[in-house]
């Protein structure tokens, strides 16, 4: 994780970096010629800004979308009680986060979330997409957010089992919010940010939602200068390709600049009225100082934002994965990757699985305090990940009891020097009465799904526990 946000931190300082570059350069350009820096600079404002709002709402939507499909997945494979403990999770980010609701909806569109509403969305297009589908997909669409009547931008995802329609979850984000975050500030009330889909549906900065008849009915909003103007911008949209035109006039001009986004149907739409910034840019030319500050700090303020919608998404997910006090996958989750595993790759190679439990353990705790207790589980869990591959389950199950999927075994003897590195952990890092006693289970011979596996382990813990602790056992069939 460490590594990863580094590598984030790397990425983002180079953009910061390059952004700063060319607004140097853009600015001596502009020094030497104010009418051929003022169109150069417009073009480039006004790409950096758009490409810049597309990648922060391509930013969004994969990660929200990562998001919900955790939520989706946690909703299959969970019991009722894990159910009602996954609502009141949702329930309490959506009271801690201002403009953004997480719903869940049944069959027939009747929302669980936020816990007092009534509302339904069976009317909406996208559930009716999706309740007629057979496939589970994502969702984006414009509308009203039935909770609290705001205008939302949203994500649903479909949830099916056994290719039958359960209901969605859904990400309703509040549009001005939305805008605010991916518009920037650059050319405040003097240019429009639209995100639009081909079908009619629009909202912007400076543009409030609208519906129009058809995509060509934005062309009606746009200055251009003349017809033939109008049909190159008109082929682009049709082709799905980029457009930037800088249209002069007498008071200094428009620009416009169309994106597509990599989300079909969806659009960006940049127009900047030029006589603004060339008014701002003549302010700037009198304090050359003052331009390049506010570049760093709306540059910065960008990059800051973006990383800390990283690192909240992060530590989400990192909180139903994790245990929080071993870092270790925690019960639930090692199922999940267990049962992912042996029913993709499982039946094809030969796997482990351990389960271990601490041999008087308990005596610590009555003896030296659980503080004490606890971090020799820290520590015992720090050197038990570390003994195997990143690929292989680590968990802790809860107490002082773990569980191993060791993935691609050759042979029992390698499980078996495998077992006597985890027992030998406990007495390079402590020096109480404490040992190890660890069940085996293979694969297949023992079991082919997690249950099984587990259960044999589990019975090979027992034997190995009342052989006189501190030892490894595999389970045999007489066992049972």
């Amino acid at each position: 994780m460490k590594q990863k946000k580094m590598k984030l931190y790397s990425i983002l300082t180079f953009i910061l970096t390059l952004l700063l570059c060319v607004s140097a350069a853009s600015f001596i350009r502009y020094q030497s010629n104010l009418k051929k820096l003022l169109e150069q600079k417009t073009i480039s404002m006004i790409c950096e800004e758009a490409n810049e709002a597309s990648a922060i709402l391509e930013m969004m939507v994969e990660e929200y979308s990562d998001q919900l499909n955790y939520i989706k997945n946690l909703c299959k494979i969970a019991d009722t009680e894990k159910h009602n403990e996954i609502l009141e999770l949702l329930d309490k980010k959506n009271e801690a986060n201002s403009y953004i609701t997480l719903s869940i909806s049944d069959a027939q569109g009747n929302l669980y979330l936020p816990s007092n509403s009534d509302a339904n969305i069976a009317k909406t297009l996208f559930f009716q997409k999706a309740s007629t589908s057979k496939d589970e997909n994502i969702y984006i669409d414009l509308g009203t957010n039935p909770i609290n009547q705001k205008n939302t931008f949203l994500l649903a995802e479909s949830i099916f089992l056994d290719d039958i329609f359960q209901g969605m979850i859904i990400l309703y984000c509040d549009a001005d919010a939305l805008l605010k975050f991916i518009g920037g500030e650059s050319f405040n009330d003097s240019g429009t940010l639209m995100l639009f889909h081909e079908d009619g549906q629009a909202i912007g900065r400076n543009y409030p939602i609208k519906e129009f008849d058809g995509y060509e009915e934005v062309l009606e909003d746009i200055p251009f200068k003349n017809e033939e103007e109008r049909q190159i911008f008109k082929q682009a949209m049709d082709t799905g390709e980029k457009y930037i035109n800088f249209m002069e006039n007498s008071t200094g001009g428009n620009c416009i600049y169309y994106l597509p986004t990599k989300y079909p149907g969806w659009n960006l739409l940049l127009t900047v009225d030029a006589s603004y910034i060339k008014d701002d840019f003549r302010a700037i030319n009198k304090d050359s100082f003052t331009f390049m500050i506010l570049n760093v700090i709306i540059i910065g303020f960008a990059v800051a934002v973006t990383y800390a919608i990283y690192d909240a998404g992060r530590k989400i997910i990192d909180s139903n994965q994790l245990d929080p006090h071993t870092q270790l996958y925690n019960k639930s989750y090692a199922k999940y990757l267990a049962e992912e595993y042996i029913n993709r790759e499982g039946r094809m190679n030969n796997f482990a699985c351990f389960f271990l439990d601490m041999d008087h353990f308990k005596k610590v705790n009555d003896t030296f305090g659980h503080q004490v207790g606890d971090q020799l589980l820290k520590d015992f869990s720090h050197e038990l990940k570390n003994r195997f591959r990143e690929s292989d389950i680590v968990s802790r199950f809860g107490g002082d009891e773990f569980f191993i999927l060791m993935k691609n075994v050759s042979d029992k003897q390698n499980v078996a020097k495998k077992a006597e590195e985890i027992m030998n952990i406990l007495s390079s890092i402590q020096n109480y009465d404490v040992t190890i006693s660890i069940g085996i289970a293979m694969s297949p011979t023992d079991g082919k799904t997690y249950d099984e596996l587990q259960k044999c382990a589990d019975i090979a813990l027992y034997l190995a526990k009342e052989g006189g602790k501190n030892k490894y056992c595999f389970y045999q069939l007489n066992d049972t």
